[in-house]
């Protein structure tokens, strides 16, 4: 596969969403450290770190699942099916 500036745009696209993402989810292990071990499912501490963990996990799915569809348009592009 040749890498030319033609295939680089789609990556300055992408690179927000996988920076915020890579920060949220830093944010939200670090937030799991003031979490008391001996809470309950109950606990909205740990319901609320459970709801971002799963909101970052969604948002790094769409990124990877967009830049897929992005690289898949520009070489169907590329070989003008």
């Amino acid at each position: 596969m040749n890498v030319s500036p033609n295939f680089s745009p789609p990556i300055r696209v992408m690179a927000p969403y996988f920076l915020l993402s890579a920060l949220f989810y830093t944010l939200s292990i670090i937030s799991l450290f003031f979490i008391e071990i001996d809470t309950t499912l109950t606990d909205f501490k740990l319901i609320a770190w459970v709801h971002l963990y799963m909101f970052i996990g969604g948002i790094v799915l769409l990124s990877v699942a967009s830049f897929i569809f992005l690289v898949i348009i520009i070489k169907l592009l590329k070989l003008k099916i």
